[in-house]
């Protein structure tokens, strides 16, 4: 019972209510932890020595997770994906006065180690329903990314990308382990399209350069036109809309918000 406690002096635990399957800890200096969950992985140990966080296998071996040296407490996340059963940790990397972001890491059971998910990086995030929610700011758009486990790659990946860039608007993307669907402006928490009306007797579509620079077309929509919209971009000019227009054909192309009215 002395060595039992001897061993979790040095990690501390808080409330997991709120994050479904996942625990929060706190690892401190020059001390471990091993996880207690019964996943694929668990028998492993989170070590903070030295300032080097390493994980020790059962036999002893050590190898570290390419963090950088950490001299004060470490806080991580730790669960499994219900529907795999591997342990997963998300270990925290960074922290601003809006934002925390933490390296996630995936078990291997092929190789017998934790390996970098190929999402790197989550922030302030949420574990509900077996999907990591991933919320930060960057400047004046927030950013909603959802996670999902798949067991083909055995790694998360992003499965819902959303960008509110309004009080009532979004930008959303649907995605698979390989590709993103083209993405479409949404109400915000809906999956609802957004469509507005040509305000002017006459507006020129643009195209968008690589350097962000809007090049008017010759086409152009005509007053009480109603269009679709697809992408959103914010920059000196303001702000502007990709819309798709179908009439007897399908039309795509940049326009200035000033010129659009959007439908409620």
């Amino acid at each position: 019972m002395k060595a039992f406690l001897a061993f979790f002096a040095g990690v501390t635990f808080f409330s997991t209510a709120a994050h479904a399957e996942f625990k929060n800890v706190v690892v401190k200096p020059e001390s471990e932890f091993t996880l207690p969950a019964s996943c694929i992985g668990s028998n492993n140990r989170v070590q903070l020595k030295g300032e080097r966080v390493s994980i020790i296998k059962v036999s002893g071996e050590s190898y570290g997770l390419g963090l950088d040296d950490q001299s004060e407490d470490l806080p991580m996340f730790f669960g499994s994906n219900g529907d795999s059963g591997v342990c997963i940790l998300a270990i925290k990397y960074a922290e601003n006065d809006v934002n925390e972001s933490f390296s996630l890491f995936v078990f291997d059971e092929g190789t017998d180690k934790y390996k970098a998910s190929a999402v790197r990086m989550i922030t302030n995030p949420e574990f509900v329903d077996e999907k990591i929610s991933s919320n930060y700011n960057d400047g004046p758009v927030t950013h909603n990314d959802k996670l999902c486990f798949s067991r083909t790659i055995n790694d998360y990946y992003v499965c819902e990308k959303r960008e509110q860039f309004t009080e009532k608007l979004e930008k959303k993307e649907e995605c698979n382990e390989l590709s993103c669907s083209n993405s479409q402006i949404v109400k915000e928490n809906t999956s609802e399209p957004v469509v507005a009306l040509v305000v002017p007797s006459k507006a020129y579509l643009s195209n968008q350069s690589d350097d962000s620079k809007f090049i008017q077309r010759k086409a152009y929509l005509v007053q009480g036109d109603e269009v679709t919209l697809s992408d959103f971009f914010q920059g000196d000019d303001g702000l502007y809309y990709k819309i798709i227009y179908t009439g007897k054909t399908r039309t795509e192309g940049w326009i200035s918000s000033t010129l659009l009215h959007v439908k409620n």
